[in-house]
């Protein structure tokens, strides 16, 4: 599953307040522009984050929270809203008009990567037409001057090597198309992993960021309890006993 949106949704949870997400850029918003293709993986993510936002104590500004980021997440995964992205539509519904440049950034980032990918692989399909035709031209030519000035046993042999440059100049040019698409390929692989093993490590952070605030609180409510029986007992020592009459 997609990771990104639990990371985003699980980092509002660490926002100063509700005022502070309405004035910064909100990652969710950033990565929903960009990421947020897939209503299944939204709904698990939302079914997550309503989730943690039951096991907190303040549920009230949670459940704010939350209303406000799956707002912004329903509107921005809305096909109408992506082709309009770019226009006086984005985020109007959820009062986020400043944050249009953040969104409209995102998918120009994302649309650029695409279009690098698609000019390499078209410059590389244009180049290898061009050494083709000018390959087959030199050795037309080269045959024509042949036939015209050699004898038939020179003609053969020319033919035989000509076919022979050509079948290598093939097979070079296209073991050269494997492999600069081979190694496209792989780098688009690597940087798929890191971002994911990043996005990973996130989570996991936030994660225990939370247990340990949990756990935190527990052990001072556990010495808390603690000091207040030892101050007890030691008051009730210091007493003097009562006079019986």
């Amino acid at each position: 599953m997609f990771l990104g949106p639990c990371i985003a949704l699980l980092s509002c949870i660490n926002d100063k307040g509700f005022g502070d997400m309405l004035a910064k850029p909100l990652p969710f918003i950033k990565t929903y522009a960009e990421k947020c293709r897939n209503v299944h993986e939204l709904q698990q993510c939302k079914e997550k984050f309503q989730r943690l936002c039951k096991a907190t104590k303040d549920r009230n500004y949670m459940k704010l929270q939350a209303e406000f980021a799956l707002k912004g997440i329903e509107y921005l995964c809305n096909p109408n809203v992506t082709k309009d992205i770019q226009g006086n539509t984005c985020f109007k519904n959820i009062g986020l008009m400043k944050k249009r440049d953040a969104c409209t950034f995102n998918l120009k980032s994302a649309d650029f990567a695409n279009s690098v990918v698609v000019v390499v692989v078209v410059v590389v399909v244009v180049v290898v037409v061009v050494v083709v035709v000018v390959v087959v031209v030199v050795v037309v030519v080269v045959v024509v001057v042949v036939l015209s000035h050699l004898q038939v046993v020179v003609v053969v042999v020319v033919v035989v090597v000509v076919v022979v440059v050509l079948v290598v100049v093939g097979v070079t040019l296209v073991v050269a198309v494997v492999v600069l698409v081979v190694a496209v390929v792989v780098v688009a692989v690597v940087v798929v992993v890191v971002i994911v093993v990043v996005k990973v490590v996130v989570v996991v952070v936030v994660v225990i960021v939370l247990v340990v605030e949990v756990v935190v609180v527990l052990v001072v409510e556990v010495v808390v309890v603690a000091v207040f029986k030892v101050i007890n007992s030691v008051t009730h020592n210091l007493m003097p006993p009562k006079e019986s009459h």
